[in-house]
């Protein structure tokens, strides 16, 4: 499994609804929640995933936070949403704020002290991944139904203990390079004036094969191979070789079927030979 940490990618900005117009979009320090009826503080996040694999899967979505002072010991319960518009960085405000999706959340926690807050966000995650929905980033708001539950939260992402985002994920094609696998064997057998034949080799999953024949007698050899589907009936391919007194000539299958042999004869008749074969291939 493979882990994406995002917390100097991620980008946040406070607005206030006592205050239009205010922006706080650099600060170290934000807040969360309700002051009283006229002083609510709400948190945006831009939050990218390009560098996310195309293939893929979330396993899990998480968005670390750390409070550092909570303005009474009431409950403050934070829930982090979907936003479903644009919105700028520098000039978002309390007014033109953008909207949320109340059904696409993440994981409701009360943030009643000072501590550090993990909230579980693969529900959104997996949606803008999977393009269910645009990606315009995430809202932190609280229920605000409760005066003097507002909280200072660290927001500058530089820090150790500010805002992080950590997606977990594992590939759905898992794909391995499996080393080539270099095959080669031989064997010697006796020839006449009728065919003879090799060990049947299975080259259904080979990459490359040839053959080598060699002849260790006086008389020359003809030899060509033989392909099958099942072992049992073979047919001839057309090339055939010639192979003189201690030489060797090497031969390849035109016909990639499951099985290949090699038969070989003596070309004059009364003769009788002694031939070596290669096979050799890679996997």
């Amino acid at each position: 499994m493979d882990t994406l940490s995002l917390e100097s990618k991620i980008q946040l900005a406070q607005v206030t609804s006592n205050d239009h117009s205010e922006n706080l979009d650099n600060s170290s320090v934000m807040r969360i929640g309700m002051h009283d009826i006229k002083k609510i503080y709400r948190i945006l996040f831009t939050i990218p995933i390009y560098k996310m694999p195309l293939d893929a899967e979330i396993v899990e979505a998480k968005l670390k936070l750390t409070l550092i002072a909570n303005g009474s010991k009431h409950t403050n319960i934070i829930t982090p949403y979907a936003l479903i518009e644009n919105w700028a960085l520098n000039t978002v405000t309390w007014y033109n704020q953008p909207a949320l999706n109340p059904k696409i959340f993440g994981e409701t926690i009360n943030m009643e002290k000072k501590s550090h807050y993990v909230l579980d966000i693969t529900p959104i995650i997996e949606k803008w991944h999977t393009n269910e929905i645009p990606n315009h980033g995430i809202i932190l708001k609280s229920q605000e139904i409760n005066s003097k539950t507002s909280a200072k939260m660290i927001a500058d992402i530089r820090k150790s203990c500010g805002p992080k985002v950590e997606i977990f994920f594992k590939s759905k094609c898992s794909c391995e390079l499996t080393p080539t696998k270099f095959i080669d064997k031989t064997e010697e057998l006796d020839t006449n004036d009728s065919y003879c034949f090799s060990e049947i080799r299975n080259t259904s999953l080979l990459n490359t094969v040839i053959f080598f024949v060699e002849n260790l007698e006086m008389h020359e050899i003809t030899a060509h191979l033989q392909v099958s589907p099942d072992g049992v009936n073979f047919i001839n391919e057309p090339t055939k070789i010639s192979v003189e007194k201690n030489k060797i000539k090497f031969i390849v299958p035109c016909i990639f079927a499951k099985f290949t042999r090699v038969a070989v004869k003596n070309i004059c008749c009364n003769e009788t030979s002694r031939v070596k074969i290669w096979y050799q291939a890679q996997e």
